[in-house]
């Protein structure tokens, strides 16, 4: 896990600095200077996401992944208490769940997993995905044709055969389990959880407002927003132990 950290902390200090040194070179020290003092903070993070997509696009999702990961894992472990507790009859109607340290509780790789499908689908490879593949496959516009034809194409090609097969075979990958064994997993979770139509009846409409209204360079931003949400959703049922 540190050597996880340590590389990630390699990449962003490179991007940094790169970004930093390209830019003292078209300015001079004074000009340099004064931009320092004006700039804004919202003005440098937007800046962070239009100047390095990839890389904004990989923290962003990644985090956001990883966090809400660890929501899911709090909320099953606390449900599990519950019904313990209630079987026993000593504390019914009641939670007794604690955590004097919550990071002792997190199952670490299945945290890895999502934070690697976070990173590398949903940040980077929808970041190629929705703001360079589909312009030049359904055009730049936002009338409602071009973002209908978008959200129909996500919704019945890309979701169901790209982004929810890839989170499964990230997870199989860090588990050491077989490609057969994930994508029988992935078809369970279709047929007896209803994976497809929750991920629809979320998406449809967010998609909608991703392709019509938000800004190209704030569509991941604002996808890793929503996603959070879904996320936890899906990692309850991915990890679902009952099953």
């Amino acid at each position: 896990m540190r050597c996880l950290l340590l590389i990630l902390s390699s990449i962003v200090t490179y991007t940094s600095v790169e970004s930093a040194f390209s830019g003292s070179m078209s300015r001079p020290i004074s000009a340099k200077t004064t931009y320092l003092k004006s700039v804004s903070v919202p003005e440098v993070i937007e800046e962070f996401y239009k100047t390095m997509p990839l890389t904004s696009a990989f923290f962003t999702c990644g985090i956001k992944a990883s966090a809400a990961d660890i929501v899911a894992q709090q909320r099953g472990a606390i449900q599990l208490v519950d019904e313990e507790a209630y079987k026993d009859d000593k504390h019914e109607h009641q939670s007794t769940f604690t955590l004097t340290n919550p990071i002792d509780d997190i199952e670490t790789k299945r945290n890895i997993a999502f934070l690697l499908y976070g990173g590398l689908y949903q940040g980077i490879a929808q970041q190629i995905i929705f703001n360079s593949i589909f312009p030049q496959l359904f055009g730049q516009g936002t009338d409602v044709l071009t973002v209908m034809s978008k959200v129909s194409f996500d919704m019945l090609v890309v979701s169901p055969l790209i982004c929810l097969p890839v989170a499964y075979v990230v997870k199989s990958f860090v588990f050491q389990h077989s490609l057969n064994e994930a994508m029988l997993n992935y078809k369970d979770d279709v047929m007896s959880n209803s994976l497809l139509f929750r991920y629809w009846s979320i998406w449809g409409p967010v998609q909608c407002i991703t392709f019509g209204v938000v800004p190209q360079h704030l569509r991941i931003v604002f996808i890793a927003v929503v996603s959070f949400f879904w996320l936890v959703i899906f990692s309850t049922i991915s990890n679902d132990t009952s099953k």
